[in-house]
């Protein structure tokens, strides 16, 4: 059968997505972006369409795409041992911030990502909390200041910062190659303070030190501070609040398993001295 535009019908949880396809080769590919981390149990229905004609249908979830995943060898999946290792401990790692993400947000806690049988023994068991990095910092003036910098967990991890100004009217935010400005005219104001959110941070990012500039447009700087998803999880990695421990203690887990997947694919080995947790 020859389709020449064919598109899928995305739906879950009170929302539908027409999405066209990309095709590679004789191939077609869908992207359905913007699942949160609490939505990993959520049945996704799908329809491929052409034009209104609805040509299959089926349902699937993170969780079930996972499983599947899991149960394939390394060879089929042409990995070696130890990238086929890594790939294991990350999907587990993933379902338990799932899981720990469901708990944080109350969002279907009776059917948890992380209840499938093979996540208790793949996940990370046992890992200390970061190291809290060596963060420099500029004072701001009176009236323009950034007073304080957090973490939002609330469907994606994004750093967030409430700012105070009278003069400066932007954030400059640098890391490596990425640079971006946030107007703060752009941002919600409550209660005299502008809510400043990055963008969404990746597994591999938690550990990435991001600068921030409180300026305006002729390049004055009023406050500069740096600040990084680990700062937060250092802090709150024994936090008396469980819930809030246990998101944060899977979160770190997750990006350090990221990370070790990626340097496994990269041909990365293992050497004396190190662990899951010291891969850079």
């Amino acid at each position: 059968m020859s389709v020449a535009s064919p598109a899928i019908l995305f739906s879950d949880a009170g929302r539908e997505r027409l999405v066209y396809g990309v095709k590679s080769g004789e191939t077609w590919a869908f992207e359905y972006s913007g699942i949160c981390f609490q939505c990993m149990t959520d049945t996704i229905h799908m329809s491929l369409l052409d034009g209104e004609t609805v040509l299959a249908e089926m349902d699937y979830s993170i969780c079930r795409y996972f499983n599947d995943l899991y149960s394939y060898t390394a060879s089929e999946l042409g990995l070696n041992n130890e990238q086929f290792a890594a790939l294991k401990r990350l999907l587990a790692d993933i379902l338990e911030f799932g899981a720990a993400s469901q708990l944080y947000t109350g969002y279907r806690t009776s059917d948890l990502s992380n209840s499938l049988s093979w996540v208790e023994s793949e996940r990370t068991q046992n890992l200390s909390a970061p190291e809290p990095p060596v963060l420099d910092s500029l004072s701001g003036w009176d009236n323009d200041y950034i007073k304080s910098a957090t973490l939002c967990l609330s469907n994606y991890v994004r750093i967030r910062f409430r700012v105070a100004a009278e003069y400066a009217d932007r954030l400059v935010i640098t890391n490596g190659d990425h640079a971006e400005t946030i107007m703060l005219a752009d941002c919600i104001c409550q209660d005299g303070l502008y809510q400043v959110d990055l963008k969404k941070l990746s597994a591999t990012e938690f550990d990435k030190v991001w600068e921030v500039s409180l300026t305006d447009s002729r390049g004055i700087t009023y406050c500069w501070r740096e600040y990084s998803a680990n700062a937060y999880i250092a802090a709150k990695y024994k936090s008396s609040n469980e819930i809030l421990a246990r998101i944060v203690s899977a979160m770190y887990k997750y990006g350090v398993s990221a990370k070790m997947y990626l340097f496994s694919m990269n041909g990365g080995v293992l050497t004396d001295g190190q662990n899951w947790g010291n891969i850079n």
